[in-house]
């Protein structure tokens, strides 16, 4: 959706899937603290932006989200 931000439409996408945040973080190999500060889009948690980066990206593959979105 135009203008949701990245965390959120991952949430959503999520949701969709019936997956929950600890299944998801199983999957991505990431503790489940990650996840949410992924879905809050609380990137300053996550480390440096290369770090926040590469989680964002590995998640929207994990759930078919097209990385341009």
């Amino acid at each position: 959706m135009a203008g949701e931000a990245p965390g959120a439409r991952l949430r959503r996408e999520r949701l969709r899937q019936g997956l929950s945040q600890g299944k998801a973080a199983e999957q991505l190999r990431l503790d489940t603290i990650v996840v949410e500060a992924i879905e809050t889009d609380s990137y300053a948690t996550l480390g440096t932006p290369v770090y926040a980066r590469g989680h964002l990206r590995k998640y929207a593959v994990l759930l078919g989200v097209p990385g341009d979105e």
